[in-house]
């Protein structure tokens, strides 16, 4: 079908498997699904960042903990003194709309290191940063605790197609991610636009 030749472009794009890839309309969608995915726990955002995260926190019932990061001090660091097991942390990297950034090698070792805390990393800009070589994506065997979301619309220029995607290696969340997508949420004019242009090669051009 369509969305099984889109997944397969995706994933040949970014070198992750297939099935791994949620595609959705924009990655405003793919949070609203991750943030649904733990519905009912604990969101720590730590900010200033990006406006929708509470939103679709406070929409799937969730306690938020907004963690106030002094501009200039290092974000991830100040977080993980504060990170509880169970509660989720939407972490934009790099961060919208300051730009500052987490090397992907520190922020995968925190992820690694708390197990027991779920990550959604927002890297809707990461094709913007010269030394993000990829993102979170470029790393080999993602953790079971990670929902990474991705923007096509930055990085393309194809804002008014809205196609962004989420990847997780955690089998229960991708069925669960599918479970809770309404049906409509990608149409044929994506798809056409899809089987002409997302390719490995236009990708890095």
């Amino acid at each position: 079908s369509g969305i099984k030749d889109l997944c397969q472009r995706l994933a040949d794009c970014h070198r992750v498997p297939h099935e791994q890839i949620i595609p959705c309309a924009g990655a405003i969608e793919a949070l609203w699904l991750a943030a649904r995915n733990f519905t009912g726990g604990a969101a720590r955002i730590p900010h200033p960042t990006f406006g929708g995260y509470e939103p679709a926190a406070r929409a799937a019932g969730m306690q938020i903990e907004r963690q106030i990061v002094p501009l200039g001090s290092n974000r991830l660091e100040t977080i993980e003194h504060h990170l509880q097991p169970g509660e989720t942390v939407f972490y934009c990297n790099p961060n919208n709309p300051c730009a500052s950034w987490t090397p992907c090698e520190e922020l995968m070792t925190a992820i690694r290191a708390h197990p027991k805390v779920n990550w959604v990393v927002d890297e809707a800009f990461v094709e913007f940063v010269a030394s993000a070589n990829g993102g979170l994506l470029s790393m080999a065997d993602l953790p079971q605790n990670l929902i990474v979301i991705r923007s096509l619309t930055k990085s393309w220029c194809i804002p008014g197609l809205r196609l962004g995607f989420a990847v997780t290696a955690n089998a229960k969340w991708q069925a669960a991610l599918r479970a809770q997508q309404h049906p409509w949420s990608i149409n044929s004019v994506l798809l056409s636009w899809a089987q002409h242009f997302l390719t490995p090669a236009n990708y890095r051009f």
